[in-house]
């Protein structure tokens, strides 16, 4: 069996595994599955008390500093019995809190945002530091400090060279932060030192479905970012 296959069958062992041995208060609502490394990531929600949780389970430490996840090591080798054993002990602990989170309206516009955008093949990305691009995700991204003092730009999601947009609100970059950390957005290093963040689609859909709000998002982009934020999305959309 070659080594991919491998890696496959010990990332369905490890879904199950999870499935089993979390709270039967708390469901699956989407995951993926790294295609590189065992790693897997799901998203959870809590119906009892309505809060949400990202649960990452990886053999290798997670790159960005102050990423609101769950992270538990696999060890290597791959140990389901410890693993389960975390599992269960992360959850019956005070410090889950400090991992949920409940969306907010703010953070619901963005995900909207972001879904129609890249439904039309566009995308955020921000300007790595040239060290923190060459190391490839061996030196941390804090998204507190690293991220939010980066330039941030609207570009192609299939070709950054055909258009580079600046884009300069705080208040924005930060929500991308925070979606970034709880792996709303995935990462993908493209030319210039650029970082594209790329929506994670089977988590966003079931996210704004579930919210199932009867609201108009792009009330809420110029009510949360203010109107010159609100009068670029009207050219981009």
């Amino acid at each position: 069996m070659d080594q991919i296959k491998i890696r496959r069958l010990q990332q369905e062992q490890l879904a199950k595994l999870i499935y089993q041995a979390i709270p039967v208060d708390w469901k699956k609502v989407a995951s993926n599955l790294a295609k590189k490394d065992r790693s897997i990531y799901v998203l959870l929600k809590n119906n009892q008390q309505e809060c949400w949780l990202t649960l990452r389970l990886a053999d290798h430490p997670i790159w960005l500093l102050h990423a609101q996840q769950l992270t538990l090591d696999l060890g290597n080798p791959l140990d389901l019995l410890n693993v389960a054993k975390q599992i269960k002990l992360e959850f019956s602990s005070s410090r889950l809190i400090t991992y949920t989170y409940v969306w907010t309206m703010e953070e619901l516009t963005v995900l909207r945002l972001l879904y129609e955008l890249q439904q039309k093949g566009l995308v955020f990305a921000i300007h790595l530091k040239a060290a923190t691009f060459l190391a490839f995700k061996a030196q941390p991204l804090d998204l507190q400090t690293d991220f939010m003092l980066a330039d941030l730009f609207l570009t192609q999601r299939n070709n950054v060279n055909k258009l580079k947009i600046p884009v300069t609100n705080q208040a924005f970059q930060q929500k991308l932060a925070l979606l970034f950390g709880r792996n709303l957005l995935f990462s993908q290093f493209s030319r210039h030192h650029l970082l594209k963040l790329l929506p994670t689609n089977q988590w966003i859909q079931p996210v704004l479905r579930q919210a199932d709000l009867n609201w108009n998002y792009r009330e809420g982009l110029l009510t949360y970012f203010g109107q010159k934020f609100y009068n670029e999305c009207q050219n981009w959309l």
